[in-house]
């Protein structure tokens, strides 16, 4: 028990740690490539905060423990969108200026998308290899018009001082907090596993709450570092990158390895399109209602761990 709570502590200091080099590195990369902060959030945070679900869900895909792996990517973004997104919306106070570079609709689109074709498979009893596979599809259209919109930005680019640090900085620096980050990551899960198994709950529900959680924590945290620093597009791109990552890819991927049983999951694959319906609802909304919505998510999701308590 003393050893799985060491764990965890010192998991979290290393994601801390990790999470200020990870956006600070994605910035200085944004800048030097011509990037709004919105796709940076997308194409770095989104996909590289992923990483623990993509290797947590293939591999257990290739185990045999399905539920750990469809657990992992539908608690994770049910996770991202009520939790992470939840925490922006409460806790930033978006300027106009800053409205004005939020993520372009092609990735809210995108992640809406990529969530309703998910719950669409709650009318099976599983997601076939064949099925799974075909939505990787989606995700190559969908990587090709962000590379493009991305590439029409690059245009308008300024021109950057001498002084400003260079792309080997800013990679180097990213590269670096993302390992950190998934390390922390890795001794926090391990860690919240542990202390799960212990107290019996059985392979699914790790998977919906303490994997998905442990997972997501380097989304909550270059989060919270983006929006102290006020980079809310950065972290709004974070949260969109990544639902669509777990959805078009790392469950494809896993499906492809295994078929994925979903008897156990039909509530959460139709809890995560509403969810994501309150967070776009919340970036959109006026400011007044704002800190209303914020806090809506936030209970919505401890209301769904109370509801994952029911299931044990």
């Amino acid at each position: 028990m003393l050893t799985s709570t060491a764990m965890l502590i010192f998991g979290l200091v290393i994601l801390v740690l990790g999470g200020e080099a990870t956006v600070q590195g994605s910035l200085n990369i944004a800048r030097r490539l011509g990037w709004s902060p919105a796709f940076a959030g997308v194409a770095i945070v989104g996909f590289g905060t992923s990483s623990p679900e993509l290797f947590l869900s293939v591999q257990a895909a290739w185990a045999g423990s399905d539920g750990l792996a469809i657990g992992n990517i539908l608690g994770s973004n049910i996770a991202n969108v009520w939790l992470i997104g939840g925490l922006i919306i409460l806790f930033s106070h978006i300027t106009k200026q800053q409205e004005a570079v939020q993520p372009s609709r092609l990735h809210s689109l995108a992640a809406g998308l990529a969530l309703i074709s998910l719950a669409l498979f709650s009318l099976r009893d599983e997601i076939p290899s064949l099925l799974g596979g075909l939505l990787l599809i989606p995700f190559a259209i969908y990587a090709y018009a962000a590379i493009k919109e991305a590439s029409a930005q690059k245009k308008n680019q300024e021109k950057l001082p001498d002084a400003f640090p260079s792309l080997r900085h800013g990679l180097l620096l990213a590269a670096g907090g993302l390992a950190l980050m998934l390390t922390g990551a890795e001794q926090v899960v391990a860690g919240g596993q542990n202390l799960a198994r212990l107290l019996g709950m059985p392979e699914t529900l790790i998977g919906l709450s303490v994997l998905a959680l442990g997972t997501s924590l380097p989304e909550v945290v270059a989060t919270i570092v983006a929006v102290r620093r006020k980079e809310i597009a950065l972290a709004t791109g974070g949260i969109f990158g990544s639902t669509i990552f777990n959805s078009w890819l790392i469950l494809p991927l896993s499906a492809i390895i295994l078929p994925l049983s979903i008897k156990d999951n039909l509530p959460d694959l139709l809890i995560a399109p509403v969810a994501l319906g309150f967070f776009v609802l919340g970036t959109a909304s006026h400011r007044v209602y704002r800190f209303s919505i914020g806090l809506a998510c936030v209970v919505c999701y401890l209301l769904y761990w109370v509801f994952l308590a029911t299931r044990v």
